[in-house]
């Protein structure tokens, strides 16, 4: 990771843009008293991201966030927050209807990829028929070895995946 990153511990926030895109793409399904829709985001920074989505297609909102800052914003946007780190977060195998992924570009303590990490051990949690939302910045998308992770979690798991890149200074393109 860069100086500029490592300073801000890899937090690279969603662009409101950029939510706002992806909330006009996500249709959810008719709301019954018997089916909640949930939203996780096991990197949720400030909570703003998510906050945002919600708001576009309702829902209840859950976020882990390893940095104690950072929480403290996201206890005050979300319904329920977690301070700590997602892969030590016991969640219930397809309780959540959307997972929205912007994760953090590095390498962690076993020196594999978090951005690969992150979907991997994190779809779990979506519900048959559940949204995954990765979000990656244009410079650092994934490989293609990745490419074929998301392709096969489509596949098999039948997951909806919305794969959606951005740069700053580019406009954002579906």
């Amino acid at each position: 990771m860069r100086l500029e990153g490592i300073a801000k511990a890899g937090y690279y926030p969603t662009p409101s843009s950029v939510v706002e895109r992806v909330g006009a793409l996500i249709r959810p399904a008719r709301h019954s008293p018997r089916q909640a829709l949930r939203l996780l985001d096991p990197c949720c920074g400030t909570g703003a991201a998510l906050r945002q989505l919600a708001h576009a297609i309702g829902g209840e909102t859950y976020g882990i966030e390893i940095a104690r800052d950072r929480a403290d914003e996201a206890q005050a946007a979300l319904d329920h927050l977690i301070c700590g780190s997602s892969f030590a977060v016991r969640l219930a195998h397809g309780a959540f209807s959307c997972l929205w992924l912007n994760p953090p570009y590095d390498y962690d303590d076993e020196s594999k990829r978090l951005e690969h990490a992150f979907p991997t051990t994190m779809t779990r949690a979506l519900c048959p028929g559940g949204v995954l939302v990765f979000i990656s910045a244009a410079l650092a998308a994934p490989s293609a070895v990745f490419r074929r992770v998301l392709g096969w979690m489509f596949v098999i798991a039948g997951f909806g995946v919305a794969f959606i890149g951005y740069a700053p200074s580019i406009d954002v393109t579906f």
